[in-house]
């Protein structure tokens, strides 16, 4: 009796799950932002992180997920639906489901949609008319055999890994712990879980360390989000905070009621 009532509902679960992959959206889309301010400053817009094995690498993906896929303007269309109804998909499951669903597994799923979501932003609104750019940021890259200063076989670096960012990381993580998250392994896959989250913690830290030793502080641009647009919006952000926010909780009342 004792232990029905320390249980935790499911609604708990979800709500913990939920912030936690809005979190990891967050991270993944300010990751994105300060690799592409840094290192689109820089000559060949590379930073070595370990020289020869781990660098950030800015690029603009617009295909899938680790730059595979068709590109061009179908291509595009083609991700953008596909990470629209899959991140749907994820976060609906996630709030139907939630009473079957055990607490590890709903951190499978938020994985999963934070990596979905992280994407579908890239895909649906970053624009060459809008932000200046085409497709998904993607920065982390590795190098094997020298990395790109040293070119292998003929003149060409080793590279079997391709860009990627922190979404796609999210994606990946999810669909592992999925597959080997059961049985005697899941205690693993927790531990690997909790080592994930505090990884991206510190690659964070360290990111923003490294970018400050190898980068001239007085030649950095101060970054501002806004300026992705030509002329700044004047808006009165106190003014329309009380507007504002009872449109949020009713469209977050109205989106509970259709799933209950």
């Amino acid at each position: 009796m004792e232990e029905n009532k320390k249980q935790k509902s499911p609604t708990f679960y979800l709500i913990l799950f939920g912030a936690i992959a809005f979190a990891l959206v967050v991270l993944d889309f300010v990751t994105k932002w300060v690799a592409h301010n840094i290192l689109s400053e820089l000559p060949n817009q590379t930073v070595a992180v370990i020289d020869g094995f781990f660098y950030f690498s800015l690029s603009y993906n617009t295909k899938a997920a680790f730059s595979i896929g068709l590109d061009g303007v179908f291509g595009r269309i083609l991700g953008i639906s596909v990470s629209l109804i899959m991140s749907a998909a994820i976060i609906a499951y996630m709030v139907i489901g939630r009473k079957k669903q055990t607490p590890f597994f709903q951190a499978i799923l938020a994985l999963l949609a934070a990596g979905a979501v992280g994407n579908l932003i890239d895909r649906a609104f970053y624009f060459k008319g809008i932000v200046g750019f085409d497709g998904v940021i993607d920065f982390i890259q590795f190098y094997l055999g020298g990395g790109p200063s040293k070119p292998q076989n003929g003149g060409i670096p080793f590279n079997p890994f391709p860009t990627f960012n922190m979404a796609d990381s999210y994606l990946v993580i999810g669909i592992i712990l999925f597959i080997v998250g059961t049985g005697p392994v899941r205690g693993f896959a927790i531990t690997l879980t909790g080592g994930v989250i505090i990884s991206m913690f510190t690659a964070v830290v360290v990111t923003r360390l490294v970018f400050d030793k190898t980068t001239n502080s007085e030649s950095m641009k101060p970054f501002k989000m806004l300026n992705v647009f030509k002329k700044v919006p004047n808006v009165d952000f106190v003014k329309l905070g009380r507007p504002v926010s009872l449109a949020a909780f009713a469209l977050v009342v109205l989106t509970v009621a259709i799933f209950f």
